[in-house]
């Protein structure tokens, strides 16, 4: 049985996405059909491939220039490789953001990934 799920997320960087969907193995795609457990579960205007999976994830534009995610997230599959609630691909896309921006003002980041899965930005300069 699939079951599509809907995030609301701030994301709005779509290069700065599609970095943080490399460090993950996945690819970021243009317009596409979001595939679940069967069948084709909707269009989004952009797609996640996962990697060794024929579910996808899309990105619905939201009038405020925003992104939700929507997913089947049936079996696990999704959540394997984004994390629950999203929260991997969530975190290395916040990442990505601050570190362009540090970069962008000509400061120096350097990061650092914990035991517990955080990851610690120190940002000099």
């Amino acid at each position: 049985m699939s079951h599509l799920a809907t995030v609301s997320t701030q994301i709005r960087d779509l290069d700065a996405l599609a970095a943080a969907l490399e460090r993950l193995g996945c690819r970021l795609d243009g317009p596409g059909a979001i595939q679940g457990y069967f069948r084709d579960m909707g269009r989004a205007d952009h797609i996640i491939r996962l990697p060794n999976s024929p579910y996808t994830v899309g990105l619905v534009r939201q009038p405020d220039g925003t992104y939700t995610l929507q997913a089947d997230l049936w079996a696990g599959h999704v959540e394997r490789v984004l994390g629950q609630h999203y929260g991997r691909l969530l975190q290395e896309y916040a990442v990505e953001v601050v570190t362009r921006a540090a970069r962008r003002r000509g400061q120096q980041v350097r990061q650092e990934r914990l035991p517990d899965g955080r990851v610690r930005l120190r940002i000099r300069g």
